[in-house]
Order: structure tokens, then sequence, then C-alpha cells
């Protein structure tokens, strides 16, 4: 019978609890982005990326091989083939898909390779298969679907700088940017 008050009373002292100390989570989203005059969306997952090498051999590099792992970026909503505007202003087909990488520093005067630490001590650059930093290349040959979603796959290469230099152990990053022209 004690047991049975107890538990009446422990309902009724809750209920007597004014709702306004029930807890309360708040927080916020912020929506960005910017709005270009493109062709196509990039998924916000390709414009910010880390292409992840993960543990390289130091005597392979040393030797002469490269290490490779692959990069996407990826496009939505693509209208190649009704973009760009004429002398009359009519709507017309992309001819030309310029892309850039660009770096800032590079490892080597011909700026094949990005510089992966200060000074490049560590010997270590990156480069982008088929590319060279700093100049452009048309791509739009790659693109499978003028109208829809497309996918470009590169290949990150890490290698020696300097085959008759050690490599140093320890971590490295390198940072590239891309840029895209239509035309």
């Amino acid at each position: 019978m004690k047991l049975t008050k107890l538990a009446i009373a422990s309902v009724f002292a809750v209920s007597m609890i004014p709702l306004s100390s029930v807890a309360n989570n708040t927080g916020t989203v912020n929506f960005t982005g910017t709005v270009v005059n493109t062709p196509c969306n990039i998924e916000q997952s390709s414009l910010k990326q880390t292409v992840d090498f993960g543990q390289l051999s130091r005597k392979a590099l040393e030797s002469g091989q490269a290490a490779e792992t692959d990069f996407d970026i990826k496009f939505t909503g693509c209208d190649f083939t009704n973009f760009l505007a004429d002398d009359a202003d009519e709507p017309g087909a992309v001819k030309s898909m310029d892309l850039v990488f660009t770096g800032q520093n590079y490892a080597d005067d011909a700026n094949s390779l990005l510089a992966t630490s200060t000074g490049n001590t560590n010997n270590l650059g990156i480069a982008i298969d088929g590319f060279k930093f700093g100049e452009a290349k048309d791509v739009l040959p790659s693109i499978v679907n003028l109208k829809g979603d497309n996918t470009l796959t590169f290949k990150a290469l890490a290698k020696a700088v300097d085959t008759s230099k050690p490599v140093s152990e320890g971590k490295f990053n390198a940072i590239s940017n891309f840029r895209i022209t239509y035309q």
C-alpha cells in the first residue's frame, strides 16, 4: 500500500513540473552557394576533396616508382548542347571545356610537380597524369553525356622529384585548385 501511495505521489509531483522546464535543443543551418553561368553543376563533394595516398614505400619512390590514386570531378544537370549564345544571341553548343589545375608551390622548374613540403625538402612531388599545372586542357572530348550527369576521373601521382636523392619519411600534403572555362 505504501508503495502505491508513493507511486501516485510521484506521478502527481511530476505532473506539476511546468512545461517550460522541459529541455530544448536549438541550432542553425547555414545555406550557402554561388550562382555561376555554366552548363553544369559541380557536386559539392568534388569542390573540396582530399586524395589520400595512404602509406607509401620510401624505397619504391626512390627507385622511380610513382604511387597512383584516382579522384573524380562530378557534374550534374549538364546541357552542353544549348548553353552559349552566338552573335545573334541564340543558344549554341559548347565547343570546348578547358580545365586547368594550379598550385601554390612547385617542386620543379617545369611546374609539373606540386611541392609537398616547404622548400620541397622531402623530395616528393604530386602530379596529375596528363596535365601540367597552370596549362589548360580541353576535356570536352571526355564528356559522355552532353545532357545529364558526367564524371571525369583523374590520376594523381606521388613521386620522387629527384631519384638520385633520398625521399624523407613523414607526412606530406599539397594543394591544387582547378578552374573550368567553357567556350
